[in-house]
């Protein structure tokens, strides 16, 4: 930073007096001593402002290159070719998708469409509530009567868009610490209709008219 006059707090107190007596004997009057003071501010503002400006941005350069650690060092650093892959290059004709990852740009992998076409889903056997057919999880599918979902590898279940149709399988229940009241699935599955099913862990559960079967054995 630049050499400036150093404004003390003394300094500043032998010039602005709020109380103190009238001097006729001082080398100068109390405004000039303000002009000064202004003056030095000035000048020591303009000297931190020039010293801020690129004060730690070493001088040089190419287009392209970046600002890197030069050493351990704190606020040493110097201009640098960026690191190899860094930027996400265009996508080229026939890439759906790269991404960027540590080791560079990823374009290598087999390119997955999230929404794929519905025919093998729509012929599919979803008595068990889930289809086996080829599929990635995430990935969607639609036709006129149903929304697929791919929960898992090569797993797919669908959901019902038109309201005359009614899935066979519920959401499954989850009862581990004992089976569940007729209470407890009409709480869970409150629009249920009769023939509907739920899996539990051993059995299913079974909608008939206004309450609910087990099937392993048990009824509740």
């Amino acid at each position: 930073m630049a050499q400036t006059t150093p404004i003390s707090d003394q300094y500043i107190d032998g010039i602005i007096k709020s109380a103190g007596p009238y001097n006729p004997g001082l080398d100068k009057t109390q405004g000039i001593q303000l002009r000064e003071l202004i003056k030095a501010l000035r000048d020591n503002l303009q000297a931190q402002i020039a010293d801020a400006t690129g004060a730690d941005v070493p001088a040089g350069g190419a287009a392209g290159q970046v600002l890197a650690k030069a050493d351990g060092a704190d606020f040493n650093v110097h201009w640098a070719d960026a690191a190899a892959g860094s930027a996400i290059p265009p996508v080229s004709s026939g890439e759906k998708v790269v991404t960027q990852q540590p080791g560079g740009t990823h374009v290598d992998y087999d390119i997955t469409d999230l929404t794929v076409p519905p025919g093998p889903l729509t012929a599919a056997d979803f008595s068990t509530g889930i289809a086996a057919v080829n599929g990635v999880t995430g990935q969607k599918s639609y036709d006129p009567n149903y929304e697929y979902t791919c929960i898992g590898t090569n797993q797919w279940r669908r959901s019902a868009l038109n309201g005359a149709l009614v899935d066979l399988y519920l959401a499954d229940t989850d009862d581990t610490s004992g089976l569940k009241s007729s209470a407890d699935l009409s709480t869970a599955f409150p629009a249920a209709v009769t023939g509907q099913r739920s899996w539990g862990n051993t059995g299913y559960y079974e909608r008939k008219t206004n309450s609910w079967i087990y099937f392993g054995g048990t009824i509740v």
